[in-house]
């Protein structure tokens, strides 16, 4: 598709996703989501099953969920993988490491967690990789 998204809403979270379609002039802008709690760091483009198509995800604060939108004439949600932080936590921060792997960021008042989410066998197993000590508000995450 193309398509651009942003989060959009008051920094550092964003209650609505919104895309913008090139229709081969011109930008029209599309709401795809408009009630979510998520980090504006937490929505990312890219083919995690690596079909050759770009999918969106988009990791909620409220419900502890990683979102998963497929583009087929328009976004369409489904829940990918829940119970993904420590109680307490929020996810801050979400990238892509390659065809069905997910590192993401987790933090609260006092520390910060780091994970990744692998897809093995049909589902996605969380692995906790470390525990900081000191809390993150936005951290963005560029994988090389």
């Amino acid at each position: 598709t193309n398509t651009l998204v942003e989060p959009a809403g008051e920094y550092p979270t964003a209650q609505k996703i919104v895309g913008f379609e090139w229709n081969g002039t011109s930008y029209s802008r599309k709401s795809i989501e408009d009630n979510l709690t998520i980090s504006t760091n937490a929505v990312m483009l890219g083919d995690t099953d690596n079909d050759g198509k770009n999918e969106m995800l988009a990791a909620t604060q409220e419900s502890d969920a990683l979102l998963l939108y497929r583009f087929e004439g328009r976004w369409k949600r489904e829940v990918l993988a829940k119970d993904l932080v420590n109680e307490g936590e929020k996810i801050v921060s979400v990238a892509m490491l390659g065809h069905e792997r997910i590192f993401y960021a987790a933090s609260n008042d006092t520390h910060s967690s780091f994970y990744v989410l692998e897809h093995t066998a049909g589902s996605w197993e969380k692995t906790h990789l470390v525990k900081m000590e000191f809390p993150l508000n936005i951290w963005g995450i560029f994988p090389i």
